[in-house]
């Protein structure tokens, strides 16, 4: 995923392909004030159209606490990447509740997985929880079913509440290709020294999980949407320092649209590899 600085026009013929009635015509992404819309091209996603799944999302779970927490892991993940963040939550007294989404860890693929379909499937794997997070793309997906499981807090972790496509579908076919090939334990551990052996490990198998196909449906469904949660839930937003998605005016801007704001000194976009007490420091008045 990446950070995109202005938003292209959509079509509504476009719009209706993607994801039919489920979308809404809301406002743009303003390159001097991205977290705010002005009237014109950026479009939310709203509910109603969803598509059923025979096979539910695979999940993982640390602790038996009555209070339950959701994690939603990112791109080219799965849910064994908590593996230590999963036990810390749990030993606040929650259920710890890790999905693999589709076409990532155990998860089915779905070459027709879109935004509405991956949503059903999250709130029917876990349809209530007083604490979610999500990391990138978990963080996306989120942001849309915040509401429907009932979370009283919600934590995202570095990820912009925008995503646009760039080049064609051969070309975003082609780069998820080369990265599920490259994202080998030999490659992260040169390239991801500060990670423990163990976040390398789990990264490696879960590249060799990861559908692209299911991705490529996925993230299309994602592109030019409105990502931004709705008012309602108490909402941390966790980012490194630096990071790659906001600037310190981006971090600013979210202050004042009511998020709380954490930075966490020297961790790389999966916040807590290699910052594991960090993060969990981090997030622990939210717990």
């Amino acid at each position: 995923m990446r950070a995109v600085p202005e938003l292209r026009r959509r079509t509504a013929q476009n719009n209706a392909t993607t994801l039919g009635s489920a979308v809404s015509v809301i406002g743009t992404f303003d390159r001097a004030n991205p977290f705010r819309s002005v009237p014109g091209r950026m479009r939310r996603f709203s509910y109603g159209v969803g598509v059923n799944r025979a096979e539910g999302l695979r999940t993982r779970e640390w602790g038996s606490g009555e209070r339950i927490a959701l994690l939603l892991h990112g791109q080219f993940g799965s849910g064994t990447m908590w593996w230590q963040v999963g036990p810390a939550i749990a030993s606040h007294g929650y259920r710890v509740v890790a999905l693999d989404l589709p076409g990532h860890g155990h998860s089915p693929p779905d070459s027709d997985s879109n935004l509405a379909s991956c949503v059903e499937q999250i709130v029917a794997a876990c349809p209530q929880a007083e604490l979610a997070i999500g990391h990138s793309l978990g963080s996306l997906l989120l942001a849309h079913c915040v509401h429907e499981i009932g979370a009283r807090r919600a934590i995202y972790i570095d990820s912009p509440f925008t995503y646009e496509r760039s080049g064609t579908l051969s070309d975003s076919r082609r780069r998820a290709s080369e990265m599920k090939a490259r994202r080998t334990l030999e490659w992260l551990t040169e390239t991801r020294p500060h990670w423990s052996d163990e976040d390398r490990r789990v990264e490696a198998v879960a590249a060799e999980q990861f559908d692209v196909e299911t991705s490529l449906s996925l993230m299309t469904s994602l592109s030019g949407l409105d990502h931004r949660p709705r008012p309602g839930v108490q909402s941390l937003i966790v980012v490194p320092r630096p990071s790659d998605y906001f600037t310190p005016s981006d971090l600013e801007l979210l202050r004042q649209d009511g998020f709380t704001v954490v930075e966490v000194d020297g961790a790389g976009h999966t916040v807590w590899y290699g910052r594991v007490d960090e993060f969990m420091a981090a997030i622990s008045d939210w717990l």
